[in-house]
Order: C-alpha cells, then sequence, then structure tokens
C-alpha cells in the first residue's frame, strides 16, 4: 500500500484498490449487467440487418432484474471495502506490539511495515473459500481492520462467513491484549508513583 493509499484510507475509512483490484472486486456487477448491454446491441443489430423489431415486455422484465442484481452487488461489494475501525487507547508503539502479538497468535503471515499488514489466509478446498486478504492499518489511536476474498486469487461472492470470523478473531484479540498492555501501564504508573 502507498503512502497516498494509507492517507486515503485513513480519512475515508476505505480499503482503497488499485484498478485491476476494483475490476476483479466489482467484476460480479459488470457480469450481472451483460444482459443489459448485450439487448440493445441485439436491437441494433436486427435494425441494422432489416429485420423486423417487435418490442417485448419480456426484454423489459429481464433488463429490470438485470439492473437491479446490478445494483445490489454493487452496493454489497463497496459495503464489503469498508474498514471497521477497533479504538484503543494506546500509544502508536503499543498498538503495533499489540497487533503484532495478536497475528503471531492467530498465526497470519504477511508484511507489516509499521502501519500497516495485508495478510492473506489459505482455506482448504471444502472451506468454500479460495482465501481472505486481511489487510491492517495501525492509526494514532485505534487499528482499521478489513478482511475481503482474496484478490490475488480467484474471484469470489461468498466466503461463508470467513470475512466475518476473521474481522472478530482479530478484534477479540485484540481487545484482550490491549486491556492487558493497559492494565500493565497503570500497574507501572502506580508502582513509580
Amino acid at each position: 500500500m502507498t503512502k497516498a493509499q494509507y492517507q486515503e484510507a485513513i480519512k475515508t475509512e476505505r480499503l482503497p484498490l488499485t484498478p485491476w483490484e476494483k475490476f476483479d472486486h466489482f467484476g460480479i456487477v459488470i457480469y450481472c449487467l451483460m444482459p443489459t448491454v448485450m439487448l440493445p446491441v441485439f436491437y441494433l443489430w436486427r435494425c441494422i440487418n432489416d429485420e423486423h423489431l417487435e418490442f417485448n415486455t419480456k426484454h423489459v422484465e429481464v433488463l429490470s432484474i438485470s439492473v437491479i442484481v446490478s445494483i445490489f452487488f454493487f452496493w454489497l461489494q463497496n459495503y464489503r471495502l469498508r474498514l471497521q475501525v477497533i479504538p484503543a487507547a494506546l500509544c502508536k508503539k503499543d498498538l503495533k506490539e499489540v497487533t503484532l502479538q495478536v497475528l503471531k497468535e492467530l498465526k497470519w503471515h504477511g508484511r507489516f511495515n509499521g502501519t500497516v499488514c495485508v495478510v492473506r489466509t489459505d482455506r482448504s478446498f471444502f472451506s468454500g473459500s479460495w482465501g481472505e486478504q486481511v489487510t491492517l492499518i495501525v492509526d494514532a489511536d485505534r487499528v482499521l481492520i478489513n478482511s475481503i476474498c482474496d484478490l490475488k486469487k480467484r474471484s469470489s461472492i461468498t466466503s461463508w462467513g470467513n470475512n466475518g470470523k476473521n474481522v472478530k478473531d482479530f478484534t477479540e484479540r485484540f481487545q484482550e491484549y490491549a486491556s492487558r498492555q493497559m492494565k500493565a501501564e497503570c500497574s507501572a504508573i502506580k508502582i513509580e508513583n
């Protein structure tokens, strides 16, 4: 993730994607719009060839269903890009340490440059998912997390609950470690006084 993408993610609380990743992520929308594009092309072809054109209400129904399903999938895929906020009353250094502890406990391996970590999970063939891409962004007083189907593998519109489970597992463990860290800091302050 570039510095500009990082700033955009912090500001908008949305996962920034490259153009190709957007195409892959929103591919289902394009697929569902195919009848909407093909029907006018079909009518144009018949018009060019001087064939008889008869308006059919079934075509309007197909177009309407196609557009409605496309709008639904656009909303769903767009919703999945939001970053969930995990607030924490820790300094940035402690946030990084707690994040690393949770990553080790969950056995998630990825590149962590101190502010951003992208983890790719591998699932078995029978899990119903090709794998997930979990993105963690450490900000001043919070951690932002997102889990979507892995964009480097096959496109998928469902993860069978794995994305939600990834976010839930990380959030629970993070809050547990963060509360331990805060208690340890409070104990240290009391001992010093």
